[in-house]
């Protein structure tokens, strides 16, 4: 659903409300909080992985990067 000029990684920042709106609505059902509540167990355990990858570097004396693991970060 994108056009010309809409950048999708950057919904938030559509100020014409039309345009966001029509660029909401699709993905909309997966930020209710029934929706969120559900993906609870999967984020819980992708923590416990993350924390106890740390915590294997951490016994190792490694350095960890920190941007290898959050994949979020740029």
């Amino acid at each position: 659903m994108c056009g010309p000029g809409v950048n999708a990684s950057g919904l938030v920042a559509i100020q014409d409300e039309y345009t966001h709106g029509r660029y909401r609505r699709p993905v909309a059902h997966a930020y209710s909080l029934s929706s969120l509540k559900g993906y609870e167990p999967y984020i819980d355990e992708m923590i416990q992985k993350l924390v106890s990858i740390l915590d294997d570097f951490e016994r190792s004396g490694k350095v960890v990067n920190m941007s290898d693991w959050l994949h979020y970060c740029k």
